[in-house]
Formats: structure tokens, sequence, C-alpha cells
């Protein structure tokens, strides 16, 4: 956890220092699998990967119109794990980081499709973030500019 909070800070903190006036900040979150062979802990099989494996958690920034993607979290999960689980972990402390260090930025969020609306809805509710969300036609979740 606390390597996970130290990679996010190093993250925010280079680009700060790098880039003045950022417009746009993406995050993407994206599980991804990583089969292993023999008896892992945690490691089940994946009926849709046709595999025994883990599903990390992959969160990935880009800064304005960047190709580049910087890494700030990856997440380890079981073999197991629904696409959503940890999202909105991570998303509860990397948005108001962001929102300290980028205060005129606008946030997008891209969920990869296996991730429920539903549930990063009621999240942002709770949050009382309901203003950043908006479904788009495109089928992802896009945070909407600061009022």
């Amino acid at each position: 956890m606390r390597l996970s909070e130290a990679l996010a800070e190093t993250v925010t903190a280079r680009h700060r220092r790098r880039r003045k006036g950022v417009r746009r900040i993406t995050v993407d979150l994206d599980p991804t699998v990583d089969p292993t062979h023999g008896g892992q802990q945690l490691t089940f099989f994946d009926g849709f990967h046709d595999t025994s494996c883990y599903l990390p958690l992959g969160g990935f920034l880009t800064f304005d119109d960047e190709v580049e993607q910087c890494l700030f979290c990856c997440v380890l999960r079981s073999g197991k794990a629904a696409a959503k689980h940890g999202c909105i972990g991570v998303l509860k402390r990397l948005l108001p980081r962001l929102r300290r260090a980028f205060p005129q930025a606008r946030l997008r969020i891209r969920l990869d499709g296996g991730i429920p609306a539903r549930s990063c809805s009621r999240f942002s509710r709770r949050r009382d973030w309901s203003a950043w969300w908006a479904w788009r036609r495109t089928r992802r979740w896009s945070a909407l500019p600061n009022r």
C-alpha cells in the first residue's frame, strides 16, 4: 500500500514540476491477465482467459494530449476478482491528490468495459463527486470540467 502511495505521489510531483498549466488528465484503469504456473496463493482458474492467473489492476495517467502514459498504481488481485474490485479504492486515493496538485485540470476517467457503471455512479454520489461524471455514448465514464 505504501509503495503504491509513493508511486502515485512521485508521478504527480514529477508532472507538476515538468508541466505548467495541465488542462486535462486522463485516468485509465485496466485489469489485465497474468498467467501463473504452479500453486501460488490467490491464483484461480479463470474461464474467460482459460488459465490459472492473477488479474492485476493497472492504473495509468495521461497528461493533455501526450502519447506517454505513466503507471501510477498496480493492484495485485486474485484470479477470481471481478473487474470492479479495487477501482473505487484507487479512485478514492487518487482523485483528491490530483485535485490538489492540478486544481484547474479537467479530469477524465476511462474504465475497462467489464467495470460496471452502476458501482462507479454510486461511488460518485456518495463522495459528492457526481458533477464530475457523465455517461457518454462511447460507453465510458468521463469527468466533467470543474464548476
